[in-house]
């Protein structure tokens, strides 16, 4: 994610269901959200059925293809075992009759091009026997459509076409607001800082100000310079007034570790020893029979200092 793509009100942002179409029989329900799919960001998945026939091994047929076109553009079949099945159902082997609930995360869709496509997905056992069906109608959103996802819903209300015209420049104009140097410094600390999140499974925006806090810790205990940092708080508070959502920046929480990261990174003070009278009549001797009007400077300056201490 990065600041091209934060343009909404908190309505447009809160997340849809999609709901798969069940082609096997019996008790079975498989959603995701958010529904359009963000391609860039983690899907969460809802699985929740009761087997129709036990499971240990089988096979696997799946396809994907455009509407109102005939040929899929996609195929693939596989033998399958309970390796393959455990990270998505926890529930291997299966028995028939079994109450299968499991909800998980999948961030491996970067490569979906924008679109709308329609997939079907078939698991036989070693007998033949059908254990999970389902059909499904999918959106992967591509740029245009995520800034419509975001503040877009307005212009999608927007009935005069002058003053819609004029709302689609909106993003550009926020965007030019910072300096172009600044606001490539920003972009890249909300990019690192959504990379990070998507490592830990969190929700870049809204960010919550524990596991902003966290972020500032680990930048800190990673020797980050304090500048570096401070960037990072900056691009979070403006990703955040863009989105039109409450930032972390100002909680007590975050406050208080970025004082502490400063403190801990700030370097210690070396102070110079102070010169002796010793070492400042030395250089008088030294210098004071110089005929260079440099060198008298220099006397007289020493000089004056050794009267004063």
């Amino acid at each position: 994610m990065d600041f091209s793509r934060l343009f909404s009100p908190k309505n447009s942002m809160e997340a849809s269901r999609g709901k798969a179409k069940n082609c096997a029989g019996g008790n079975f329900s498989l959603e995701w959200e958010p529904e359009p799919i963000d391609p860039r960001e983690f899907v969460r998945i809802f699985l929740n059925m009761i087997a129709p026939a036990s499971f240990q091994s089988g096979v696997v047929h799946a396809n994907l293809s455009i509407p109102n076109v005939q040929e899929p553009i996609f195929n693939y079949a596989s033998v399958i075992d309970c390796s393959t099945l455990t990270p998505y159902t926890k529930e291997c082997p299966i028995k028939k009759g079994a109450h299968i609930k499991h909800e998980f995360k999948t961030s491996e869709l970067s490569r979906m091009p924008s679109g709308t496509f329609i997939g079907r997905m078939e698991i036989h056992n070693e007998d033949g026997e059908l254990v999970i069906c389902f059909e499904l109608t999918v959106t992967f959103l591509g740029e245009k459509k995520l800034f419509q996802r975001r503040r877009g819903s307005m212009l999608e209300n927007e009935t005069d076409d002058r003053l819609k015209n004029l709302a689609s420049s909106l993003p550009t104009f926020i965007l030019q607001s910072k300096a172009s140097n600044t606001y490539k410094q920003y972009n890249s600390s909300f990019v690192a800082w959504c990379r990070w999140c998507e490592e830990h499974q969190l929700t870049p925006i809204p960010a919550s100000d524990y596991y902003f806090a966290l972020y500032i810790i680990y930048l800190t205990q990673s020797n980050c310079s304090i500048s570096k940092i401070e960037h990072v708080v900056y691009s979070v508070r403006w990703a955040h007034d863009i989105a039109n959502e409450i930032h972390p920046c100002d909680s007590f929480l975050v406050r208080s570790v970025l004082q502490g990261a400063k403190r801990l990174l700030a370097k210690p003070v070396n102070k110079k020893e102070p010169i002796s009278a010793e070492i400042l009549a030395r250089l008088v001797d030294q210098f004071g029979r110089s005929n260079s009007l440099y060198d008298k400077r220099i006397v007289t300056v020493f000089n004056w200092i050794r009267w004063i201490s």
